[in-house]
């Protein structure tokens, strides 16, 4: 049975992703994210979900910024962005794992919904700082 986990990608696409029937690989990983070092961000997703982004964003030039994955990962209250695509798997004890079909589908079209309300926020934060 195939697993599969959620892209976010900076032009604000959301879609799943199969995993490889070997598992969600450091090397599959760093190809779905075309980076070469990934960390685990914290974000407000439920249960066992979390999201990984480029490590090194933040060194490479013009890695525009991920609305979607900088809202979930709280930028709209404390301004730290997440720069380049992101990717959310679910963790089992040590492992990081894909989700079955429905849970994937679920997970993208809640994020989805949660699109205009991500931009909004952004947007708000970007402007009072400009204020301050």
């Amino acid at each position: 049975m195939s697993k599969y986990g959620v892209l976010l990608t900076t032009a604000r696409k959301i879609r799943r992703v199969e995993v490889p029937a070997g598992g969600a690989t450091l090397h599959w990983m760093y190809a779905t994210l075309g980076c070469d070092q990934v960390e685990t961000v914290n974000t407000g997703l439920p249960g066992p979900l979390v999201m990984l982004v480029d490590e090194n964003a933040r060194l490479k030039e013009d890695v525009p910024c991920n609305v979607l994955a900088s809202w979930l990962h709280g930028a709209h209250r404390h301004g730290e962005t997440i720069l380049g695509d992101a990717l959310i798997l679910a963790v089992d004890g040590e492992e990081l794992v894909g989700l079955p079909e429905p849970d994937a589908d679920a997970c993208a079209a809640q994020l989805e919904g949660a699109l205009p309300q991500a931009i909004r926020e952004i947007m708000e934060y970007t402007i009072r700082r400009g204020q301050a």
